[in-house]
C-alpha cells in the first residue's frame, strides 16, 4: 500500500486532505450524501475555508474508537493495527482514504457510532446507510482488500457487526465518479447545483438585473409551478376548512377518540410562554434599540407570477 503519514488534526494532515478525495466525502463527490453536494464539497476544495472546528458528532465518534476497537478484538481475537495518515490509489494520488484500522489477517476495519438504526439492517449482513457502504468500497479499493469489517454503536449501546466484501463493479464507479469530480477541480469547473443551498452559494450575489427569456423547455415547468402553488392553496384552504369542522365539534375536549378508544386528534392549550415587544422596546428607547441595529443582506426571492 502507498501510505502518507500525516497525524489528525495537524496542518499538514489537513492541507493533505484538501489535496484529493477521502474515504468519508466519497458520497459527496458522486452527489449520493445527505449533508453535503459536489458543489458545496468542490467549494472545500478549490477555495481557502479554514479547518472545520469538532462537533460533536465528530469527538464522541473519536473518543469511542478505542473502545469499540477494543471490543472487536475481545469479541473477534483479531487485534487492530492503526494506521496513522493515508492509504493512496497507485496511480491516482487525489484518491486517499484514512482507514480506522486493519487486521492482521487483511480485514479493514470501520468503527462508527450511530444517533438512530435508519439504514442499518441485521448484524451481520452487510446492510450498511449508503454513504458508509461507499466509503468502505472505496477503502477497500485503495488498500485492495477483500473484506471489511464495520463495527457500530447505534443510540450508545453495544456495539454491532456488519461484514462488507468487495465488490469490483461498484469500486469501479466509485474510482471513475471520484475521477470526474476531481478534474473538475483541477479544472475549476463547478459542478451543476442540485439543491437550493447550491443556488444560493452561487447566485445570491451574482445578480444581473437585466431581464431573460424563458427557454421552450422550460414553459411548461413553470406551468408546472403555477399549479403546483395553486394545489397547495386550494388543500390547505380544504385543510383548514375540514379541521374548523371536527374542532368545532370538539368544542372544549382536548382529545378526540375512536370507538376503540384509540387517540385520533387532540386540540390542547400551549403552555404559556414570554415573547420580548420589540415594537415596544424601540418605542420606548429608540436610541438604545438604533445601537444594537446590525444589517442583514437580503435574500433573493422567486415569485412566480
Amino acid at each position: 500500500m502507498k501510505i502518507y503519514n500525516a497525524k489528525y488534526g495537524t496542518l499538514e494532515w489537513y492541507a493533505f486532505r484538501k489535496s484529493g478525495v477521502g474515504g468519508s466525502e466519497v458520497a459527496a463527490a458522486l452527489g449520493l450524501s445527505k449533508w453535503k453536494t459536489p458543489y458545496q464539497l468542490w467549494l472545500e476544495k478549490t477555495t481557502d475555508v479554514e479547518p472545520l472546528e469538532d462537533n460533536w458528532n465528530l469527538l464522541r465518534g473519536r473518543a469511542l474508537e478505542p473502545a469499540l476497537r477494543q471490543e472487536y478484538a475481545n469479541v473477534t481475537g483479531r487485534e487492530v493495527s492503526v494506521i496513522e495518515g493515508f492509504v493512496q490509489h497507485d496511480k491516482y494520488d487525489f484518491m486517499f482514504y484514512s482507514p480506522d484500522g486493519i487486521s492482521p489477517d487483511g480485514r479493514l476495519q470501520e468503527f462508527k457510532t450511530a444517533a438512530y438504526g435508519h439504514g442499518w439492517g441485521e448484524a451481520g449482513s452487510d446492510e450498511v446507510p449508503q454513504e458508509y457502504a461507499l466509503q468502505v468500497q472505496y477503502g477497500l479499493m485503495l488498500t485492495k482488500l477483500k473484506v471489511s469489517d464495520c463495527t457500530v454503536s447505534i443510540g450508545a449501546k453495544k456495539p454491532e457487526l456488519f461484514v462488507i466484501n468487495e465488490d469490483l463493479e461498484l469500486q469501479e464507479l466509485i474510482k471513475n465518479g471520484v475521477y470526474d469530480f476531481w478534474m473538475k477541480v483541477r479544472e475549476l469547473s463547478p459542478p451543476e447545483p442540485i439543491n437550493e443551498d447550491d443556488l444560493r452559494l452561487i447566485y445570491a450575489k451574482k445578480v444581473n438585473a437585466n431581464p431573460i427569456a424563458i427557454q421552450e423547455s422550460l414553459i411548461e415547468v413553470l406551468e408546472a409551478v403555477k399549479l403546483g402553488k395553486r394545489e397547495l392553496k386550494e388543500w390547505e384552504a380544504f385543510t383548514d376548512a375540514a379541521s374548523f369542522k371536527v374542532k368545532a365539534f370538539m368544542g372544549e375536549f382536548e382529545t378526540l377518540l375512536d370507538s376503540d378508544g384509540n387517540v385520533l386528534a387532540t386540540w390542547k392549550k400551549a403552555k404559556d410562554s414570554e415573547k420580548f415587544n420589540l415594537a415596544k422596546f424601540k418605542d420606548c428607547h429608540p436610541k438604545l434599540y438604533s445601537e444594537f441595529l446590525e444589517p442583514v443582506e437580503g435574500s433573493r426571492r422567486f415569485l412566480v407570477k
